[in-house]
């Protein structure tokens, strides 16, 4: 019997074999790559926790496009929708603050 017993005809891939899930070669991906070599967890959250509230807002605007996957449409949405997502997200804001300073 030749080769590794442990191993099958047909069986899948172990994890962690052959290329990253993510693609180094995309902004999102050179993003992380780069964080990741540069930065802990822990420090990043630090850096971030030390922003005022109105620049921890624009870094999620900023980063949300490496993020997020880009919606083609905003269709079925209202205005009303979107104000009221745009009220959730900022009382969160507000609430995330004022439970720091409190």
């Amino acid at each position: 019997m030749a080769g590794n017993p442990n191993f099958y005809k047909g069986m899948q891939a172990l994890p962690g074999a052959g290329r990253p899930k993510v693609s180094v070669r995309t902004p999102k991906g050179m993003l992380e790559r780069f964080l990741m070599k540069a930065l802990k967890p822990s420090e990043l959250k630090n850096l971030y926790e030390r922003l005022p509230d109105k620049e921890k807002a624009s870094f999620i605007v900023q980063t949300l496009p490496y993020i997020m996957p880009r919606q083609s449409s905003v269709d079925g949405m209202s205005a009303q929708d979107v104000d009221k997502i745009y009220s959730e997200i900022m009382a969160t804001l507000n609430n995330h603050g004022n439970a720091k300073t409190g």
